[in-house]
């Protein structure tokens, strides 16, 4: 019966043996399984953070070149419209210069009429007192005085006649020259009004590319306020991201030391509690057995019972068995909890 006992006990510790390396084989696996993981998973936040990183980069990069290109449009925009001003001043400067040439054009010309006709009838005079002197030294003094009248009367007719033909010019002429001031007065005004014309559009313009440029900074200001919060609302995001990855690496930590304290045979500081307070509970529970069996040991015990003390008695020496329970998680590594059974 000893002997049969004693090969039960053996037989026990061998599968106990087996068992714990059986448990050591899979802690182990698990162990590597979750180091591998653990690995992929550093790997995939690096590449997201790494990702994230180049994706502000670019949106910082083309904001910095749209602002370039926008600054760069407006002064080009400046530039043509100094050019343009320059252009309409040089235009008007000419217009200026082309009407103060022709207004003295027109009075050189007229001038130059009015000395023509005076060296005419200078030259008229001079031939005909010439004649008058030929005549006087050729003709009889009778004859020379008859002609001298009729060329005097004649004479005073031209001179009357150029009198009047010169007042009627001079009369003509205000009217000519009140007819050219007025058609340059007509230019003048055609001219201002298109001045005022061209400076109203002008002002126009200006005043609608102002209202674009103001539409425009409203319109780059909200953007801006909008890429600002999305930049924000991303690095929040990262942030949150990292804090969850921390906190994912300090519970895994944690389960990994508990793993490598139970594949180096140790057990963690909350186990060792526990199982000191069930052993403090089992021995208490020992004494109150033993305590009843001392006040049953009085009484009259049959044979099967006595027997049924010893076979308790030799099995003393076995100390109980391990439960193993896994808990599955979809998309993470399982739970693996071993506990150790005791006999009371």
């Amino acid at each position: 019966m000893r002997q049969d006992e004693v090969q039960r006990q053996h037989d026990e510790q061998l599968i106990r043996r087996q068992e714990e390396e059986l448990r050591r084989q899979e802690m182990q696996e698990e162990f590597e399984r979750r180091q591998k993981s653990m690995k992929k998973k550093k790997q995939e936040e690096e590449l997201k953070r790494k990702r994230a990183e180049e994706e502000l980069k670019r949106q910082r990069e083309e904001e910095e070149q749209r602002k370039k290109q926008e600054e760069e449009s407006k002064r080009r925009k400046e530039e043509e419209e100094e050019r343009r001003k320059r252009r309409e001043e040089e235009e008007e400067k000419k217009m200026e210069d082309m009407a103060k040439r022709e207004d003295e054009k027109k009075k050189r010309s007229e001038v130059e009429l009015r000395d023509k006709e005076e060296k005419e009838n200078l030259e008229k005079y001079r031939e005909e007192e010439d004649l008058k002197k030929a005549d006087q030294e050729e003709i009889p003094q009778k004859r020379l005085k008859s002609e001298e009248d009729e060329k005097r009367q004649e004479l005073e007719q031209r001179l009357v006649a150029t009198i009047e033909d010169r007042a009627r010019e001079e009369a003509i002429e205000p009217k000519e020259e009140e007819k050219l001031d007025g058609q340059v007065e007509e230019e003048k005004r055609e001219q201002e009004e298109l001045l005022k014309q061209q400076k109203e559009e002008e002002q126009r313009r200006i005043r609608e590319e102002k209202k674009m440029q103001l539409q425009l900074e409203e319109l780059k200001a909200h953007w801006t306020s909008q890429q600002e919060v999305m930049l924000r609302m991303q690095e929040e995001a990262l942030q949150q991201q990292i804090e969850e990855r921390r906190y994912e690496d300090q519970w895994e930590s944690r389960q990994f030391q508990q793993l490598q304290l139970q594949i180096e045979g140790r057990k963690p500081e909350a186990e060792k509690k526990l199982e000191q307070r069930q052993t403090t509970e089992r021995k208490r529970g020992r004494k109150r057995k033993e305590g009843r069996v001392e006040i049953r040991m009085h009484e009259a015990e049959s044979p099967k019972r006595e027997q049924q003390l010893q076979q308790s008695q030799l099995a003393d020496g076995v100390t109980g068995f391990y439960i193993k329970i896994v808990v599955r998680q979809e998309g993470r590594a399982n739970l693996v909890w071993l506990f150790k059974t005791h006999k009371f």
